[in-house]
């Protein structure tokens, strides 16, 4: 066996260990939008109370994070604690 074979992952061919990163990467692709997207809602939010004219697209874009939210109690305590506290975003009570 030469070395690159052994460095290969463990018996693995080239073409399955390509195939094994191209997977990787969009895996973690998908994880970071899955965290960027609730994440940007604070920008949106601010962006919304700065610009009136954003908010029909506002609510467009994170209305499934905002169905989301009404259905599970934690991630609204969550999201309220984001936008109130981080993002100084003021809510009526």
């Amino acid at each position: 066996m030469n070395e690159t074979q052994v460095r290969n992952d463990f018996g693995a061919s080239p073409g399955e260990s390509a195939q094994r990163a191209c997977s990787g990467r969009i895996l973690w692709a998908l994880c970071i939008l899955l965290l960027a997207y609730p994440l940007s809602a604070g920008p949106a939010v601010w962006l919304e109370i700065k610009v009136p004219a954003t908010q029909p697209t506002v609510e467009a874009l994170y209305k499934p994070l905002s169905t989301l939210c009404e259905r599970c109690p934690p991630l609204q305590q969550a999201m309220f604690f984001y936008l109130a506290v981080v993002w100084r975003i003021p809510f009526g009570c």
